[in-house]
């Protein structure tokens, strides 16, 4: 057998093309114990996350809010609008998340006592499946 051509594709996107994506392009303004970043961004929390598992980690159109002016404890709001990566539906462009209803996040993470982190999320979602998870 002949082996003509061979092809090997690292990045392969829906079409089974190569692509290239700017994963990150985003405003950040910190003020106080404070910051919002509004963009493309890597985002890590329990359901909404980077997983990088390979060369291209999923990645957000989103605005976050993070907040620590109580001690040891951050508060994270987010609303998620698009994203793009190897958990997304389209995994090489940014794509709407839960159709045209986004995703709000809410989190907070206590971590005040020694060896133990607190956490607790709430994903408001909207679509006919998934109201919530928690």
């Amino acid at each position: 057998m002949l082996v003509k051509k061979v092809n090997l594709m690292l990045l392969r996107g829906e079409s089974a093309t190569s692509y290239t994506i700017l994963g990150e392009a985003y405003l950040q303004l910190d003020f106080g114990k404070s910051m919002l970043k509004i963009g493309r961004q890597e985002i890590e929390t329990p359901f909404a996350q980077v997983d990088d598992i390979g060369m291209i980690p999923n990645t957000f159109e989103s605005a976050i809010f993070e907040n620590r002016n109580i001690e040891d404890t951050t508060i994270f709001l987010g609303q998620i609008q698009r994203m793009a990566g190897v958990d997304a539906e389209v995994v090489d462009k940014f794509t709407k998340v839960n159709g045209s209803n986004d995703m709000q996040v809410l989190g907070i993470n206590y971590e005040g006592v020694k060896d133990l982190a607190l956490q607790g999320w709430y994903y408001n979602l909207k679509d006919g499946e998934i109201d919530s998870i928690a």
